[in-house]
């Protein structure tokens, strides 16, 4: 084979594009999910989620009182 083609293959494997694995599906907030927030103010926090917005969830957290409004992107779902 020419080296060309190889170099070409090489840095293709390298970059991702030659993995065609399934990647899981991402997370979607629901209303009653216990999660835990990844990242913001509350992070490493477990919460339960009150409301969902398009783009923010409105939680109530499991270990005190208040609400908090955070980033439907920052959380998963508490094992």
């Amino acid at each position: 084979m020419p080296r060309a083609a190889l170099l070409g293959l090489f840095l293709a494997d390298l970059f991702g594009d030659l993995d065609y694995t399934r990647q899981p599906e991402a997370y979607r907030p629901r209303r009653g999910d216990a999660v835990r927030i990844r990242s913001g103010m509350w992070r490493g926090r477990i919460a339960r989620i009150i409301s969902v917005g398009k783009r923010k969830s409105l939680l109530e957290p499991l270990d005190g009182f208040g609400r908090w409004e955070v980033n439907s992107e920052a959380l998963e779902l508490a094992a």
